[in-house]
């Protein structure tokens, strides 16, 4: 199933830059509420979180998305 540690920083806003794990991909769409990478990947997992430290509408995008889908996990509904 899906980690919680990838669903409580979703209901945070915060965009995840993950490895495909068998559980990061349950919560976790590329380019939508963040960003999955191979395996072992590092120098790729750093070179995202710089995109979204230094792109600043890309970062808002991902993080009202992360916020909406971790939405559907509570009774707690967004107003939007």
């Amino acid at each position: 199933g899906p980690g919680i540690v990838y669903l409580e920083a979703l209901a945070c806003g915060l965009p995840v830059v993950t490895m495909k794990n068998g559980g990061a991909e349950d919560l976790i769409e590329n380019k939508y509420n963040g960003f999955l990478l191979e395996i072992g990947d590092f120098q790729g997992a750093a070179k995202k979180i710089k995109r979204l430290l230094n792109n600043k509408t890309l970062y808002n995008e991902l993080s009202f998305n992360a916020l909406y889908g971790a939405s559907k996990f509570s009774n707690f509904k967004y107003p939007f």
